[in-house]
């Protein structure tokens, strides 16, 4: 049997089974799923692709309950709820002498249980579409729509689609002041600021220089120049490219200053980065 965790949410879902044990598998992409044993002679593929999204309908009948809390920093006397599987999304008032039992306001149908909801003061930040689309000639799993809800005017200000947001974790968004929103990048070696406006990336904060500034097709471009001109590449220059290259750290876990202007992160290994987020640079860096 296949089956798929949501390791946000703790849910899974039943891909598929066959009557023979598997002892071999592999998956890319999360749209198909080899499968093969040595005591068979055939390959099984699974299309997940028409599956992982569909939302699960065990939320209908056992998930009940709050994921999560989020205090507004202008009123603090308010507190957002969001429900198991992102409903419903509730709004509070706890400042009351006699605190009542009943939400300020209830959103139930605004988002799915397949979307990544991120909570700033009355602000919804909801990223949905889930879909396939190639990052870095890579095909992934990105979200392709970004929209804003408003708690207090109770009604969408903005949708943006055709995107590419990399999926994480919700804990692992942060927006900071009312227009960015930081996350991590693909192979979480460095963070990404997306403008919330437009769902473009606005900049990217990195323990190493120019990271993006290069890809493999500018590199081979780059060789193909150097041959025309000068008919071969120089010794030194062979030299270089047969140095293997070290990939860079992925970063385990990372904390955001309550003022936003700072990033502790903590990587694999042991040591932690500081990084800058207004000049978008890393400070110092701490190694056991």
């Amino acid at each position: 049997e296949i089956s798929v965790w949501n390791l946000d949410t703790e849910d899974h879902k039943h891909m598929g089974k066959h009557s023979k044990m598997s002892s071999l598998g592999t998956c890319s992409d999360l749209s198909a799923m080899l499968v093969a044993s040595k005591f068979d002679k055939e390959l099984r593929v699974y299309n997940l692709q028409t599956l992982i999204n569909i939302p699960n309908d065990s939320y209908k009948k056992a998930h009940s309950g709050i994921s999560g809390v989020y205090p507004m920093k202008e009123k603090s006397h308010y507190i957002v709820a969001k429900g198991i599987g992102n409903r419903p999304i509730t709004v509070w008032n706890v400042a009351t002498i006699k605190l009542r039992r009943v939400a300020v306001r209830t959103e139930q149908t605004i988002c799915d249980t397949t979307d990544v909801v991120i909570v700033k003061n009355n602000q919804l930040i909801i990223l949905s579409d889930r879909g396939l689309k190639p990052v870095n000639g890579i095909n992934m799993e990105v979200f392709q729509t970004l929209s804003l809800y408003d708690l207090k005017k109770k009604k969408f200000s903005r949708h943006t689609t055709k995107l590419s947001i990399i999926p994480s974790p919700v804990r692992e968004y942060v927006v900071l002041g009312d227009t960015k929103m930081l996350g991590l990048s693909e192979n979480r070696t460095y963070f990404i600021i997306w403008h919330l406006y437009n769902g473009q990336i606005e900049s990217r904060i990195s323990a190493i220089p120019n990271e993006k500034s290069a890809t493999p097709s500018d590199n081979q471009s780059q060789v193909s120049e150097d041959l025309d001109k000068n008919g071969d590449v120089d010794d030194e220059e062979k030299e270089e490219e047969s140095i293997p290259v070290v990939p860079p750290e992925g970063i385990e876990q990372f904390v955001v200053s309550v003022d936003e202007m700072t990033i502790v992160a903590s990587y694999f290994s042991h040591k932690l980065d500081v990084f800058d987020v207004p000049s978008r640079s890393l400070t110092h860096t701490l190694e056991d």
